[in-house]
């Protein structure tokens, strides 16, 4: 997919189509208007390919223009993780995982700068509550692997992101690492030659009855050669969190 994150011409007078995984992108240029359509191949109210019948996004921007550009965003809300295969992490152990994490997709039109226009998930989601009906949120649910090697993750058919999450259990309890909470609207994306990539979130739980600490690293991750900062955090969050919690789940979120 690296062909297209950059900047795409776009001729007059012609239909030009991506697919994204699940999703599906249309771009049609006439003068000064755009029309750009999203579907989802798993919607079944959206129309075959071919079909007229589509839903069409319009906007005008200056005639001169002719560039329109695709950028990988992370998530809108915190997407709740579960590993598919159970890990424990010992007392006064620590481990680094990396997790794979759904791609939003940005669409920008050109004036005197760029300007973002529309996004969309290109994987299909579930929502799900987080926390208690007094203190919880609403996020995606992601049944993944928590993989201990960025290189085991395969990126050919499902588009994502990997966020290195590196968690120390400084309690005297054991640590089940099971439904870990990522707030990706905090997180900033960076291209790499083979891969997506976020920075680095850090984890320190200190017990069921105690805070934990999630820090946001603000330097670019190390595993692998990088092109690029492709997009800043929706929501800046402070470098250090301490979130007061009564169990692993609620520790690890922010």
């Amino acid at each position: 997919m690296e062909r297209f994150w950059q900047e795409l011409h776009i001729d007059d007078q012609r239909e030009y189509e991506w697919l994204f995984f699940q999703t599906r992108i249309r771009a049609l240029k006439d003068a000064d208007e755009w029309h750009i359509s999203i579907q989802n191949r798993k919607d079944s109210s959206a129309p075959p390919p071919g079909e007229d019948n589509v839903e069409w996004h319009r906007f005008i921007s200056d005639g001169k223009n002719s560039k329109l550009m695709f950028t990988p965003l992370p998530s809108d809300k915190p997407v709740l993780v579960n590993p598919e295969q159970a890990v424990n992490i010992l007392p006064g152990q620590k481990a680094r995982f990396f997790i794979r994490m759904p791609v939003w997709l940005e669409i920008s039109l050109f004036t005197s700068k760029r300007i973002p226009i529309l996004e969309a998930a290109l994987e299909e989601l579930t929502n799900t509550w987080f926390g208690s009906s007094l203190e919880g949120f609403l996020c995606y649910k992601l049944n993944t692997l928590a993989k201990r090697d960025f290189n085991d993750h395969d990126n050919s058919q499902v588009p994502s992101i990997i966020t290195p999450v590196l968690i120390r259990n400084e309690s005297h309890e054991l640590l089940p690492v099971q439904d870990v909470c990522i707030h990706g609207e905090n997180l900033r994306v960076y291209r790499g030659i083979k891969n997506l990539w976020t920075n680095e979130i850090g984890i320190t739980f200190y017990g069921n009855s105690q805070p934990s600490k999630v820090s946001y690293g603000d330097k670019k991750p190390r595993f692998e050669e990088l092109r690029e900062e492709s997009s800043s955090p929706r929501i800046r969050a402070k470098q250090d969190i301490l979130s007061k919690s009564f169990s692993f789940l609620k520790n690890i979120s922010s």
